[in-house]
């Protein structure tokens, strides 16, 4: 199946999930994240604000706080499909940007390299067992993660995990994915 059935399949799956289904898998996920040693030695995390069908961060970014992490959220670049991070410490800090989510104030934020980042919470819509992972196709984190050297964690529902998951040579994989099931890998 070719990246864009797969992404609409994926898009099925979390459409037509019950509410009550995904309620108790967002809480499955954050108590799994927040058990994990990745979490718990993090001192900086970079995490997007979620929108649309995913998983949603913002209790993430709230607990991140709670535990005196520091939070970045990416402001992509449309230009060249680049992300670059910043600091955020209030949702204040942000505003409505690429595709209507909520991205960094640039004038309020602090530009974080990726040698600061710890763990990068990656967002997309399938996983592999082979861990690779099906975004929303802009490319902007397979081209972040080309050089990044710190752990990288996505969050899934187990009906988003299949056997093989279209790559392409750009594609890069994730360290570990948790599910309501716990830490896949």
């Amino acid at each position: 199946m070719d990246k864009k059935a797969l992404r609409q399949e994926a898009k099925d799956i979390l459409t037509n999930m019950p509410s009550s289904t995904r309620q108790y898998i967002q809480n499955q996920l954050e108590n799994f994240l927040y058990q994990t040693r990745l979490w718990k030695h993090a001192s900086t995390i970079g995490i997007t604000m979620s929108y649309g069908l995913e998983w949603d961060t913002k209790p993430i970014i709230e607990k991140a706080w709670s535990s005196q992490k520091k939070v970045c959220i990416p402001k992509p670049n449309q230009t060249d499909s680049s992300m670059k991070f910043y600091a955020i410490h209030s949702f204040q800090d942000m505003e409505e940007g690429y595709k209507s989510i909520w991205e960094p104030n640039v004038l309020k934020c602090e530009p974080i390299s990726k040698e600061e980042l710890n763990l990068l919470i990656v967002p997309g819509l399938l996983f592999d067992t082979n861990r690779n992972r099906l975004g929303y196709g802009g490319g902007f984190y397979d081209r972040y993660l080309q050089n990044f050297h710190g752990k990288t964690l996505a969050l899934a529902a187990n009906e988003q995990v299949y056997p093989i998951v279209s790559t392409d040579e750009y594609d890069v994989p994730i360290n570990h994915l948790i599910t309501e099931t716990g830490l896949r890998f």
